[in-house]
């Protein structure tokens, strides 16, 4: 991080769903839409907030290469735009449920975060 400020909120993007529902051949956060995966536009809009935050992206864990990759080009695209880097981001495995999954990112929070957002990708 550029900016001498430690983020306190934290926003955990929940990907490590199957997306049976949405019955496509693939885990719905991974399905492009309009040229981009569907996790890099909830990730564009995560890191598109004002405030620095913490961005835990929870993924499958036989994605967690290509989730690394994604969300490195989502932060570079705040770069980009913002003319900072202050987002840290971590990407952890899942587990076979949303609460799991959910568990595996506040496991992952930094000390000092005060503040903790869920989103479903």
């Amino acid at each position: 991080m550029t900016d001498m400020t430690a983020p306190t909120i934290a926003v955990i993007v929940v990907a490590a769903g199957s997306g049976s529902r949405l019955g496509h051949a693939e885990p719905k956060a991974f399905v492009p839409l309009a040229g981009k995966s569907i996790l890099e536009r909830a990730l564009e809009g995560v890191l598109g907030m004002r405030d620095a935050v913490q961005l835990i992206v929870v993924a499958p864990a036989d994605r967690l290469a290509e989730t690394r990759q994604i969300s490195e080009r989502a932060a570079s695209a705040r770069f980009d735009q913002l003319g900072r880097s202050d987002a840290a981001v971590v990407v952890v495995a899942g587990g076979a449920t949303r609460q799991e999954s959910v568990q595996a990112g506040l496991a992952a929070l930094s000390p000092g975060i005060d503040t903790v957002l869920v989103h479903d990708a």
